[in-house]
């Protein structure tokens, strides 16, 4: 028997995070199950197949996955397949280890068997809540990949956690988490791709999906404000707002006033023609605010980036 909570909304909530080629339980509901009633009595929770849930909130232990069925037509016939492997069940039930469920685990699990909750997260099924806590809080590690269907169990949740702490906040949440994935690295340049690592290519895929509407706009509107924008260039689909204009003459004056040292002025300057101290190439440019200068003299305006320390 397959036991299954649904929202009566509507609302998408196993959109692809079931899997159904393998074959997840608890090992002490099937053992408890057989001891009471028998093989009748087994039953199997749809929450179990979910990929990011990994515990049985009844027993606190972990779930256990059984060898693939060699036929596909005894794939899901839980009962038969619990039989088969009983010695592997019931070893398992055997173990004294531990597995509270995670916070995120926790609202995954209210998720199916109540519906979506009213939270900013609402819109998302489980593969993009899945997939966004995960690769934020992979980035947030310095991971600059993540093999989500392949990751170690123990790393995964504790990824999962990790971004899920930050998104349940809110849009303020996932601010704070972005800009701690800006100051992670003071040795380099910033890149908005290097730093998000994980996920901005996540988001960078699935971005063109409705339901991701505000959680796109809340890092776009952080990436402008943050890193480099060419106002040619779009991010998620969107140019950078109209930049301020500049002579040259009111960027020389803006980098000497904003420039805490001499090297890092010069270093801004050498672009547009002005020697200003002694050059050095060895100053960080992280912490900088971005704005495109214009030389609206010329007959052929051309743009020059030019980092401001903030």
């Amino acid at each position: 028997m397959i036991l299954a909570e649904r929202p009566n909304d509507g609302a998408p909530t196993l959109v692809g995070e079931a899997n159904s080629q393998t074959l997840r339980l608890c090992p002490r509901c099937a053992v408890v199950a057989l001891e009471s009633e028998g093989p009748q009595g087994l039953f199997h929770l749809l929450e179990w197949s979910v990929i990011c849930i990994n515990t049985c909130v009844i027993h606190a232990c972990p779930l256990i996955q059984l060898p693939r069925s060699e036929n596909s037509h005894t794939a899901y016939d839980f009962a038969s397949r619990v039989l088969e492997h009983k010695s592997v069940v019931l070893v398992a039930a055997e173990t004294k280890a531990t597995m509270p469920e995670t916070p995120f685990e926790a609202y995954i699990r209210q998720r199916i068997r109540n519906g979506p909750s009213k939270d900013w997260l609402n819109h998302l099924d489980l593969t993009h809540l899945h997939r966004c806590c995960l690769s934020l809080g992979a980035s947030l590690s310095g991971h600059r990949s993540v093999p989500f269907l392949t990751l170690p169990q123990d790393e995964g949740r504790r990824l999962c956690e990790l971004g899920f702490k930050h998104l349940i906040k809110g849009p303020s949440g996932l601010c704070a988490a972005l800009e701690q994935s800006y100051h992670k690295d003071s040795s380099r340049r910033p890149y908005v791709s290097a730093d998000m690592g994980p996920f901005y290519r996540w988001l960078h895929d699935v971005h063109d999906d409705p339901a991701l509407l505000q959680l796109v706009e809340t890092t776009r509107k952080h990436i402008f404000a943050t890193y480099p924008a060419s106002p040619e260039k779009e991010v998620f689909g969107q140019r950078p707002p109209k930049q301020k204009l500049y002579t040259m003459a009111d960027a020389q004056s803006v980098a000497q006033t904003c420039c805490r040292s001499e090297e890092l002025c010069n270093i801004i300057l050498q672009p547009l023609g002005v020697a200003h101290g002694p050059s050095s190439a060895n100053d960080r440019f992280r912490n900088c605010g971005i704005i495109w200068l214009f030389d609206i003299q010329s007959e052929n305006p051309t743009s020059v980036c030019f980092a401001v320390v903030r």
